[in-house]
């Protein structure tokens, strides 16, 4: 019968753990047919491959390659040598078959190399090979040991842990019955090499019977545990799946009602808020552990999708929370914010860059696109942040300095507060007159002092022209008789002013310089009649003067 890769095996120092650094060493192939039995000859074709494990100039994990020499004994034995650095290596033994490549068992391998190693660490009679088969007989011990008391567990009915407990331990059974026979296999090998050479081990293969014989009879106990215990799983099976049917219930139960929770109401505030989400959280967590019981035990039974629907509400649940509380703590940041800029003096407000932070804000609550927006707590933090929005261009508005106490108290009349207006007031003293609620308003009133203060300063601007315009006199043909008049540039002014005047009549803003408006009107036509009249006498004169 030909080698088989499947029943094939390695042992010796070069497979190890801790081996001298910079020293040869080796390990052997043993060839196996089969039937488990060992080949007493060679000419098998391997691929041993030796690498290093590094790290480049650029921090990432690479192989490099480690020359190997592979010889046969032309007994069904192979010897691998090589010389390895410090660190770990990795190496895959596969046999090639038709151009296929199968590992043989335990491969691939990853011995380690250190500095300064036990002395005779690299060769087959030196301490690790030594430590390594006193370690493996004890981990078969101890398994068999481990796996014999729990399949054998005396169960209740209802003790459902229990009784997965001793499914784990049979399905353990089953499961490494591979890996158990292969380390049997390779102590074997290892200590019939190790008595080839002269060292006695009788006592060893004593210990490895043992455990053969142990597991080759722990498996026949799992078979019969596994048929005695199958009336149980199949019960508490069917037990557990209306559990988790309840269970899902629950959950959804849970579920809808979290729809009225308090920090879905805006009007709840942080404080009650946050009370609730970590309330919810922590009822979360405890369902969270009760899911993970399920889903253990359902794995056990073969089933564990019966809890993906709750798995998914769980989920949601957390999604949903999560949500939450991220709104609630962009919340806590729009307060912060915006008690900020209330408590600024009335004289050190900057409307521009208050009203850039309220939009920044704004458009952050805008990206919440997980949060319903039909929402009680979506639709509070969206208006009072929308009040802000309207908040900041009428301050920019009031701000102006035509604002007179004329129209404060038209402000105040409007919206039904009593406020002093100075420089020292608190931007919460304007808040708390809840502006928003009059947009329009406000900016007429702000619009009407700005208008007044341009009638204010073309009225003063009159004033500041008539106060210093004068006649002027200029002698009549070489003669001692003056004549009056004004000049050009004065006539040009009043003409100018007069339509200024005229404007102001259109104005729907004339109530407060109606007076003075009148007055400058009948002022500045005076003037022009006056002017009018002597240029009109003193022409006449001049005609009349020739006859």
């Amino acid at each position: 019968l030909n080698t088989v890769a499947e029943q094939s095996l390695c042992y010796g120092p070069g497979l190890l753990e801790e081996q001298q650094a910079d020293q040869p060493t080796r390990f052997r192939i043993q060839a196996r047919n089969q039937l488990g039995e060992n080949r007493k000859s060679g000419r098998d074709e391997w691929s041993v491959q030796v690498q290093r494990r590094e790290v480049n100039a650029d921090g990432k994990e690479v192989l490099r390659e480690v020359p190997a020499d592979l010889v046969d004994f032309d007994n069904g034995q192979y010897e691998v040598r090589y010389t390895a650095e410090v660190g770990e290596v990795n190496i895959k033994v596969q046999l090639i078959e038709d151009g296929h490549r199968r590992h043989i068992r335990g491969s691939p391998f990853r011995p380690t190399f250190i500095s300064h190693g036990k002395n005779r660490a690299n060769e087959y009679l030196g301490p690790l090979v030594n430590s390594w088969t006193v370690t493996t007989l004890r981990q078969l011990e101890d398994f068999y040991r481990a796996t014999e008391a729990g399949q054998s567990t005396k169960l209740k009915e209802g003790d459902v842990k229990s009784l997965i407990k001793v499914m784990n331990h049979i399905k353990d059974m089953y499961s490494q019955e591979g890996d158990l026979l292969r380390k049997q296999d390779e102590v074997y090998e290892a200590l019939s090499h190790i008595e080839r050479e002269g060292v006695p081990v009788d006592k060893q293969l004593k210990v490895l019977r043992r455990v053969g014989s142990n597991l080759v009879q722990l498996k026949d106990e799992c078979q019969k545990t596994e048929k005695s215990i199958e009336p149980l799983v199949k019960q508490e099976s069917e037990i557990y799946k209306k559990k988790i049917a309840e269970f899902e219930q629950k959950l959804r139960a849970y579920q809808g009602g979290l729809k009225r929770e308090a920090y879905y109401f805006y009007n709840s505030g942080v404080e009650l808020a946050f009370k609730h989400l970590n309330d919810v959280t922590d009822t979360l967590n405890t369902r969270t552990s009760e899911l993970e019981d399920l889903l253990h035990i359902a794995r056990n039974f073969d089933y564990p999708d019966e809890l993906s629907n709750s798995q998914k509400v769980v989920l949601q649940m957390r999604e949903d929370v999560a949500n939450a509380r991220s709104l609630w703590d962009h919340e806590v940041q729009r307060i912060m914010l915006t008690e900020r800029f209330l408590v600024l003096k009335w004289g050190d407000v900057q409307p521009s860059d208050m009203e850039d932070d309220i939009k920044a804000h704004f458009k952050k609550l805008k990206e919440f696109c997980k949060i319903d927006k039909k929402s009680d707590v979506y639709i509070g933090m969206n208006d009072i942040i929308k009040r802000w929005t309207v908040f900041c261009p009428l301050v920019a508005d009031l701000r102006d300095p035509s604002m007179r106490p004329r129209h404060w108290s038209m402000l105040m009349g409007l919206c039904g507060k009593s406020v002093q207006v100075t420089d020292d007031i608190l931007l919460r003293d304007m808040w708390n007159m809840e502006l928003h609620k009059f947009p329009t308003e406000v900016e007429d009133i702000a619009e009407q002092a700005k208008q007044e203060a341009k009638m204010e300063a073309t009225i003063s601007k009159l004033s500041r022209i008539w106060s210093g315009v004068e006649f002027v006199f200029e002698p009549h043909k070489g003669t001692s008789v003056m004549l009056m008049s004004l000049k050009e540039e004065d006539i040009e002014t009043l003409e100018e002013n007069q339509v200024q005047v005229q404007n102001m009549f259109a104005s729907r803003f004339l109530a407060a310089f109606e007076d003075e408006v009148i007055g400058w009107q009948k002022t500045l036509a005076n003037i022009y009649e006056t002017t009018t009249l002597l240029a009109e006498v003193q022409r006449t004169w001049d005609f009349l003067e020739n006859l």
